[in-house]
């Protein structure tokens, strides 16, 4: 859908008609609780999907966050990641057009907080976005979980 030019966001939901609690979350980045802030956070694409019920996520440049157009003159992008979580997070990679990894990081054993400043050269049409890999400690779902924002895309 990315490489087809559309601008959306990942969610994750279940139907879940079993005792088994398997925590799929969309996570939306506002700054207020109120009906007007949410649904402008939706539109404005800040979002994350992940199956880790508490993993945090801040995936922005200086000015725009997750889910944002910015301006191919901005070549190179400096990022402000910073992912925050109660397992431990194996690895940290940006995905870009047509789902190839761009760069990656991998957090040494207890890094909490974990803060990556990547700078990534970019085009017009580029997009890449966020993929978060971390172990599964506490949900029987299976041994990884995995968060991806929404993507930034370059204009």
């Amino acid at each position: 859908a990315l490489n087809e030019g559309w601008r959306v966001a990942p969610i994750a939901s279940q139907d879940n008609h079993s005792l088994d609690e398997e925590a799929l979350r969309t996570v939306i980045w506002t700054d207020a609780l109120t009906r007007d802030a949410i649904l402008g956070a939706l539109d404005d694409r800040r979002a994350y999907s992940t199956d880790d019920d508490n993993i945090e996520i801040i995936f922005r440049t200086d000015d725009a966050w997750m889910g944002s157009t910015l301006a191919a003159s901005a070549s190179p992008v400096s990022l402000l990641i910073k992912v925050s979580d109660d397992e431990p997070v194996t690895l940290l990679e940006l995905i870009g057009t047509d789902g190839a990894a761009i760069t990656s990081y991998t957090p040494t054993e207890g890094e909490n907080p974990i803060y990556w400043f990547p700078q990534v050269d970019v085009a017009a049409g580029d997009w890449f976005y966020l993929k978060v890999t971390s172990t599964n400690l506490y949900d029987v779902d299976s041994d990884v979980q995995i968060a991806v924002t929404a993507p930034l895309w370059i204009q």
